[in-house]
C-alpha cells in the first residue's frame, strides 16, 4: 500500500493507494528555495527591468506624484510581504514619495475582503499610512468607460486607478484554465474592471482558443492585453512561483514584455511530458488558497481533464472551506435539474460571470466522472452534478465501477501547476 500526502486546505491528507503502478506528477522544481533566495529573485527582477527603448523607469517616475499599485486578493497565493517592501524601496530610489502610493485590491467579481484579510495580506509597516481601495465591479459611480476594444469589449475601469500618474500591476504568472496564463495586465484589465467589461470579455471562453497554455491565439487574453494598453498600465511586477508558493523568478518592466518572458519561464516549470492519458486522475489544486472555495478549486478540474481519458474519473481533493465562492454560480447551477438543462440554460441566456463556470463544469462532467472530497455538504455537491465522497477511500470505492481492475492512474498534488506539454501553444 502506497501512502501519498496531498494538499488539503492549510494541511494535508494522507491517501492510501492500492495500485501497484501509478504516476506521481509534480511540477518541475530546480532547487530548494529559502527566504533569501526569494528576496534575491525580486531584487534581480527590479534591478534588470525589461523595457522598451522608449521607456525607462527613471524617466517615467521623475516628477510624478500619484502611484497606483494593484494587489491580487486573498484567492491568489502571492507573498506581498516579500514583494512590496522591495518594490517600494525601488520606487523611492527613483524619486517616488511613499505617501503618494495607493493600493487597489483587484477583486474583479470576487467578494470584498475584510479589513482583517487585508491586514494579513499586506505588510503593515509599509502600507499603514496609505490609501487602500477595494475594487467593486458594480460601483459604477467610481468607474469610468474609456472606450472599447477591437473585439467590442467596453473598457470600464476603476476611476481612481485611471487617475494615477503611474500605474503598476503585480501578480503571478502560471497557467490559467481559459485565459491561457495569469499575470500581466490582467489584475487591472479584469481585476479593476466593471462587471460589463468582465462579462463581455469572458464570453470569449466559448472560443476554442480560450484555453490553458494559449496566449497569442487566445482572443480573451488578447482582449485583456488591449485593455491594459488603453488604461494604460505602465509597469508590471510579476513572479513565477513553484508549487510551494516560493518565488523562483521575478520579472519587472513593460507589461507585455513581462508577460512574454514570464510565460516562457512558467512553461519550463509547468509543462509535463506524458505518453498516455489516464483512467483515473487524483488531483488537488494545491491546498490553500487555491482550494479556498469551489469556484477556485474548479481550476484543478480543468488541468486534470487534460491528463484524463474521455469518460475517465477525476477525484478532486479540495477543502472549499468558504463554500461555493460565488452566489451567481451557485444559484445558476441549482436552477437546473440535469447537465443537459444546465448547458441549455447557459446557451439560451445572456452571458454572466459566475454561471460561466457552471457551464464549464457541466461540459467537464459530460466527458468525465468527477468525484469531490471536500468539506462541502453532500446535498450541495450533488447539485453540482458531481459525486460527493466522505473521504478518499469512499471516492476510490465509487471510482472503481468506472476504471476497471488495472487502471492507468495519475496523482497531481499540485494540479494547477501542471499541464501536458502537447497542450501548449507558443507565441507566434
Amino acid at each position: 500500500m502506497n501512502i501519498i500526502r496531498i494538499p488539503y486546505g492549510k494541511s494535508f491528507l494522507e491517501l492510501k493507494l492500492p495500485f501497484v503502478h501509478f504516476d506521481l506528477i509534480y511540477p518541475k522544481i530546480d532547487k530548494s528555495i529559502n527566504n533569501q533566495d526569494e528576496i534575491k529573485a525580486v531584487m534581480v527582477g527590479l534591478g534588470n527591468p525589461v523595457l522598451s527603448k522608449s521607456k525607462t523607469a527613471k524617466k517615467l517616475l521623475l516628477g510624478k506624484k500619484k502611484i497606483a499599485i494593484t494587489i491580487n486578493d486573498h484567492t491568489r497565493p502571492i507573498p506581498y510581504h516579500k514583494i512590496l517592501p522591495l518594490l517600494i524601496h525601488y520606487l523611492e530610489e527613483k524619486g517616488a514619495d511613499r505617501s503618494n502610493i495607493e493600493y487597489f485590491i483587484a477583486s474583479g467579481t470576487h467578494r470584498s475582503m475584510s479589513s482583517d484579510e487585508i491586514a494579513a495580506l499586506l505588510p503593515g509597516p509599509y502600507v499603514k499610512n496609505n490609501k487602500i481601495i477595494c475594487h467593486n465591479c458594480d460601483d459604477y459611480q467610481n468607474l469610468l468607460q474609456i472606450g472599447e476594444t477591437r473585439l467590442k469589449t467596453p473598457v470600464i475601469i476603476n476611476t481612481a486607478f485611471l487617475q494615477a500618474d503611474i500605474k503598476i500591476v503585480t501578480g503571478n504568472i502560471e497557467p490559467h484554465h481559459f485565459m491561457g496564463y495569469s499575470g500581466g495586465v490582467k489584475s487591472a484589465s479584469i481585476g479593476l474592471a466593471g462587471r460589463e467589461t468582465i462579462e463581455i470579455n469572458h464570453r470569449m471562453l466559448l472560443d476554442p482558443n480560450a484555453k490553458i497554455g494559449t496566449f497569442s491565439n487566445n482572443p480573451m487574453r488578447m482582449d485583456v492585453e488591449e485593455i491594459g494598453s488603453m488604461i494604460p498600465v505602465d509597469f508590471a511586477l510579476n513572479v513565477v512561483q513553484n508549487h510551494n508558493h516560493e518565488i523562483e523568478v521575478c520579472v519587472f518592466g513593460d507589461p507585455y514584455l513581462v508577460i512574454e518572458r514570464g510565460i516562457e519561464i512558467s512553461k519550463k516549470k509547468t509543462q509535463i511530458n506524458i505518453t498516455k492519458r489516464y483512467d483515473l486522475v487524483i488531483a488537488s489544486p494545491g491546498g490553500h488558497p487555491k482550494d479556498i472555495n469551489f469556484y477556485q478549486a474548479q481550476k484543478a478540474i480543468s488541468n486534470a481533464c487534460l491528463f484524463a481519458k474521455d469518460n475517465g474519473v477525476i477525484i478532486l481533493i479540495a477543502a472549499c472551506e468558504e463554500g461555493s465562492g460565488n452566489l451567481d454560480f451557485e444559484n445558476f447551477i441549482k436552477s437546473a435539474n440535469s447537465l443537459e438543462e444546465l448547458i441549455q440554460n447557459f446557451s439560451s441566456t445572456a452571458f454572466r460571470v459566475g454561471p460561466h463556470k457552471a457551464f464549464q463544469l457541466g461540459l467537464q462532467s459530460m466527458n468525465h466522472h468527477i468525484i469531490l472530497v471536500s468539506a462541502l455538504p453532500d446535498s450541495f455537491v450533488e447539485k453540482l452534478f458531481i459525486k460527493p465522497a466522505a473521504c478518499f477511500d469512499d471516492a476510490l470505492f465509487q471510482a472503481q465501477k468506472f476504471i476497471g481492475l488495472s487502471p492507468q492512474v495519475a496523482v497531481l498534488p499540485f494540479a494547477t501547476h501542471c499541464i501536458p506539454s502537447q497542450e501548449i501553444d507558443g507565441f507566434e
